[in-house]
């Protein structure tokens, strides 16, 4: 069974010694055609990869660059909304004081005309209640 086992050994030797010796040249030459065919694709491939790396790096930067002003316009933007709040806010406060102002003066006219009012009743009512005074 040893002796089995050797000369299947060696069998396999001499076929892999005999495929390195007859086979080698004319794969060695077929890769070389290969590569030959195959190194104008390679070359264009890999043209077309660097232009297109080349490419993506351009639009990474231009995407930076817009997220970049796209922050700095959301800055911006949300300055002039508190500026323009203030202001609102500011022209609340000012229209506030001048409702209440014209309240103010509404109501000091109206206790005037009242006071006025009154204060002819008043003398209507002594004038009527005075000795010989014309009573109706």
């Amino acid at each position: 069974m040893e002796s089995d086992s050797i000369i299947v050994w060696v069998n396999l030797l001499i076929v892999v010694l005999l495929l390195a010796k007859f086979a080698a040249k004319p794969f060695m030459d077929f890769l070389k055609r290969h590569k030959k065919v195959r190194s104008p694709e390679l070359s264009r491939l890999e043209t077309e990869k660097e232009k297109i790396s080349g490419e993506l790096d351009k639009t990474m930067r231009t995407i930076n660059e817009k997220k970049s002003l796209l922050s700095d316009t959301e800055e911006n933007i949300t300055r002039q909304g508190e500026i323009i709040k203030a202001g609102i806010i500011k022209e609340a406060g000012i229209e506030s004081k001048l409702i209440l102002e014209k309240a103010k003066q509404e109501a000091e006219k109206e206790i005037k005309r009242a006071t006025e009012k009154l204060r002819t009743e008043v003398i209507d009512e002594v004038f009527d209640k005075l000795p010989g005074a014309k009573q109706e």
